[in-house]
C-alpha cells in the first residue's frame, strides 16, 4: 500500500544517517562512555604525558647545563633559543624523545566505534504521486502498516522520529512477523531452503510454509529462549531432521521431488565463506582469534574508489567472517562461488555451478597454498601411507576411504612420484610434492565442497 510505504518513510525521514552528511568528519561523532573506553583514553593521556614531561624535563636540563657553561664562560647575554647551543648528542636524543611523543600524539588507540544513526527534523511526508517529487499527495502520519500492526497499535512520538516505538514494536512478542521470518532464515542457512521459500517475501505473492505449525513452534520458542540465536542454532542442529542424510529412494523422489516434506538432507554446495574457511581449517591454517578488523584504513580514512586500486589485503588466516567487503571491488574468490551484491539485502543466495568454479579450484594460489599445508599436516604426524590416506579422508571428507579409493590412490601416488623424478632426485622431496598433489585433487574435488 501506498500509504504504508509513505508512514514508514516518515520514520527514517525523520533520522539522521551518514547520508544526510556532505561531509564526514570527527564532530560527527557521539562518544557513549564505559568504564573500558575510560580506561583506555586515560591509560593512553597518562603514556601521552608521560612522554610530553620527559621531553620537557630534557629540554629544562639541557638549558640549565648551557646556562651553567655560559656563566662559567662570563657571557652576560644569552641566546633566546639555548637549544642552538646544545651539544651534537644532546640534541640527537631531543629529536628521539620529540619523535617518539610525536609518532604517539598521531596514532591513538582506536577505540571501539560503530556506525549509528541520530534523531533528525521531524516530519511527515506527502504521497510522491507516480513518484514525482513534484507532484505531492496527501501527508501520511509516521506510522506501522496497519496490515501488521496485531493488537497493540505503536504510538509515534510528535517531538521524535518514532524509531524507538518502531523498534519496540518489531520486537514485541507478540509481533506476527519478526520472529517467523528470523527463524525462517536460521532454517534456510541450515537446510538451504526455507520452512517459507520465499525468504524475502511473506506477503500474499510468497509461498505458503511448507510446515506452518513448525514455524510458529519454532518463533514462539525462539521469543521464550529471550531471542537467543545460538539455542535456536542448536534446537536446529540436535534434531532428527538436520541429522538425516542425503541418500533417497525412487519412491522418495517419487512422493517429495523438491524435498519440501524435509524427509532426507538436501544436498547443497558450500557458499563463499564456507568454502575458504574450510579450506584454511583442513590445512591447519586458519586463525580463530576475535574481533578486530582486517582494514588498514583508520577511522574516517579513504580507501578506494573507481578511479583508485583496491589494496585491501585478502590473505589473512583469519575466518571470512573478518574479511573486508568492499561493496564496488568484492573478493575475487567469493565472486566465483556467488557472494551476493553487498549493496543490496539478500535473503536467499543464488547457486551456481560453472566451469569457473572448478578452475578456481584446480588453479588458484590459495588452494594450492592450502593442500601443501595439508600435505605438511599429514607428514607431521607418524603415520605411514595408509594412515596418512585414512586422515586425509577423516579431514576433508569427514569419512575413511573405501577399498577401491585406497587402491586407486596408491596407484596415483606412484604415478605422480614417477614423473618427478627426474625434476626432483630427493626421494623425501618427491614423496611430500606427490602428496600435495593427492591433497589438491582431494580438495578440488565436489564431496570437499558439497554437503551430503
Amino acid at each position: 500500500d501506498t500509504a504504508d510505504y509513505y508512514g514508514l518513510a516518515g520514520v527514517l525521514k525523520s533520522t539522521k544517517t551518514m547520508d544526510t552528511y556532505t561531509k564526514v568528519a570527527k564532530w560527527h561523532e557521539n562518544e557513549l562512555p564505559s568504564a573500558a573506553l575510560t580506561a583506555m583514553r586515560a591509560e593512553y593521556e597518562s603514556q601521552l604525558a608521560a612522554k610530553k614531561r620527559a621531553v620537557d624535563e630534557f629540554v629544562a636540563q639541557a638549558d640549565k647545563q648551557v646556562r651553567d657553561k655560559l656563566a662559567a664562560d662570563g657571557t652576560e647575554k644569552p641566546p633566546e633559543k639555548l637549544e642552538t647551543l646544545y651539544p651534537d648528542a644532546t640534541k640527537t636524543e631531543l629529536t628521539k624523545l620529540r619523535e617518539a611523543f610525536a609518532t604517539l600524539e598521531k596514532n591513538p588507540p582506536d577505540y571501539p566505534a560503530a556506525m549509528g544513526v541520530a534523531e533528525d527534523k521531524v516530519i511527515d511526508l506527502a504521497v510522491h504521486v507516480r513518484g514525482n517529487p513534484l507532484k505531492l499527495g496527501d501527508v501520511i502520519p509516521r506510522r506501522a502498516p496497519p496490515v501488521l500492526r496485531g493488537p497493540q497499535v505503536p504510538r509515534f512520538s510528535e517531538t521524535a522520529s518514532g524509531r524507538l516505538e518502531l523498534a519496540q514494536w518489531l520486537t514485541d512478542p507478540q509481533h506476527p512477523l519478526t520472529a517467523r521470518v528470523f527463524v525462517n532464515r536460521v532454517w534456510r542457512w541450515h537446510f538451504g531452503n526455507g520452512l517459507v521459500r520465499t525468504t524475502d517475501n511473506f506477503g500474499l505473492l510468497g509461498e505458503r510454509p511448507s510446515h506452518p505449525e513448525l514455524l510458529d513452534w519454532l518463533a514462539r520458542r525462539f521469543v521464550a529462549d529471550g531471542w537467543s540465536l545460538k539455542s535456536l542454532h542448536r534446537l536446529i542442529l540436535n534434531s532428527n531432521a538436520y541429522q538425516q542424510g542425503s541418500s533417497q529412494s525412487s519412491e522418495m523422489v517419487a512422493r517429495d521431488p523438491e524435498n519440501r516434506l524435509v524427509g532426507r538432507a538436501s544436498v547443497r554446495r558450500l557458499e563463499a565463506e564456507e568454502v575458504r574457511d574450510s579450506l584454511l581449517a583442513v590445512s591447519g591454517q586458519v586463525d580463530r582469534a576475535f574481533g578486530g578488523s582486517l582494514l588498514a584504513v583508520k577511522n574516517r580514512g579513504y580507501l578506494f574508489d573507481h578511479t583508485s586500486i583496491d589494496k585491501t589485503d585478502y590473505n589473512s588466516r583469519r575466518r571470512s567472517l573478518y574479511l573486508p567487503v568492499i561493496r564496488n571491488h568484492v573478493f575475487d574468490l567469493f565472486q566465483l562461488l556467488d557472494f551476493p551484491d553487498p549493496a543490496v539485502p539478500t535473503g536467499d543466495r543464488a547457486t551456481t555451478t560453472v566451469a569457473p568454479q572448478a578452475l578456481l579450484m584446480l588453479n588458484s594460489d590459495f588452494v594450492m597454498q592450502a593442500a601443501d599445508e595439508l600435505a605438511a599436516r599429514l607428514f607431521a604426524e607418524p603415520n605411514d601411507d595408509d594412515q596418512r590416506l585414512t586422515r586425509l579422508y577423516g579431514l576433508t571428507y569427514g569419512r575413511e576411504p573405501t577399498d577401491d579409493e585406497r587402491a586407486a590412490n596408491r596407484t596415483f601416488l606412484a604415478k605422480i612420484e614417477q614423473s618427478l623424478v627426474t625434476s626432483e632426485p630427493d626421494v623425501d622431496k618427491r614423496r611430500r610434492q606427490a602428496w600435495s598433489v593427492m591433497c589438491h585433487v582431494t580438495l578440488a574435488a565436489n564431496e570437499f565442497i558439497y554437503v551430503r
